[in-house]
């Protein structure tokens, strides 16, 4: 058998409004010729998408601006600011009153400790210079006076202070480091000496008492506690002027 042989070729025409083929699904409707009038344009420009998305987890105040062509799927984004931010003031309606200090002390360590501090650094650097010959001249001194820095600010980091918070009506606050205590719950405060400071810290020291020592600041205050709560019996803090600690509990 030929191939193709039992095949009919049968001529195809395009629809046309003139002979009534205009319906796909209905081949043998008829349609009306209607002249539409047509008008050359130029090719459109590419049309920013103005629909935000919020970018998770940032902040609200952020959101993710998608770029490309109408009717496409967005590729690119990137971050626009879309308003100031939000915080809780705003969302309570609230201001934060400002704590009043009466006192503020913070233990530093003495000032003769820093040269000594750095002396003792630039002869360890020296040292390791003498055993270490590969390493930079420089690099030892470098090292040792960042971390005698480092130590003597850490040492001194300690601050007591005496504040009072209108907001919360809590009253008159003793802080000393991230331990604080309210003057309501204070029995009685009275200042250590230095000549009797040995002897608060030794044979007379209670084990369930609260101490804050300072080896380099010389005289303390006690506080003795009155909170049925509390199992702490008192309070030992070094402080450099006691009286104005005392003075600014009890005004």
């Amino acid at each position: 058998m030929v191939p193709g042989l039992l095949t009919i070729e049968s001529p195809t025409r395009e629809a046309k409004p003139e002979r009534g083929w205009t319906s796909p699904t209905i081949p043998n409707g008829m349609a009306t010729a209607t002249p539409v009038r047509t008008r050359a344009r130029r090719p459109g420009a590419s049309v920013t998408s103005s629909a935000l998305k919020r970018s998770t987890p940032a902040s609200p105040s952020w959101a993710r601006l998608g770029i490309g062509s109408a009717g496409s799927r967005r590729t690119t984004a990137r971050l626009v600011d879309t308003g100031p931010q939000t915080t809780l003031d705003r969302v309570s309606g609230t201001r934060v009153a400002p704590h009043v200090v009466r006192y503020r002390e913070r233990l530093w360590v003495p000032w003769w400790w820093w040269p000594l501090g750095f002396a003792l650094a630039a002869l360890i650097a020296f040292e390791v210079n003498l055993g270490v010959s590969a390493l930079p001249g420089w690099l030892p001194f470098a090292t040792l006076f960042a971390v005698a820095t480092g130590t003597l600010l850490w040492l001194g980091r300690v601050e007591i202070r005496v504040s009072v918070d209108p907001a919360s009506g809590a009253g008159v606050e003793l802080r000393a480091g991230q331990a604080h205590l309210p003057v309501t719950a204070i029995a009685r405060s009275a200042e250590v000496p230095r000549s009797a400071k040995s002897a608060a810290l030794g044979r007379q020291l209670d084990p369930a008492a609260f101490v804050l020592h300072r080896a380099w600041v010389g005289p303390m205050i006690l506080v003795v506690l009155d909170d049925p709560d509390d199992p702490t019996p008192y309070w030992l803090v070094s402080c450099r002027h006691p009286d104005r600690v005392l003075a600014a509990l009890t005004s």
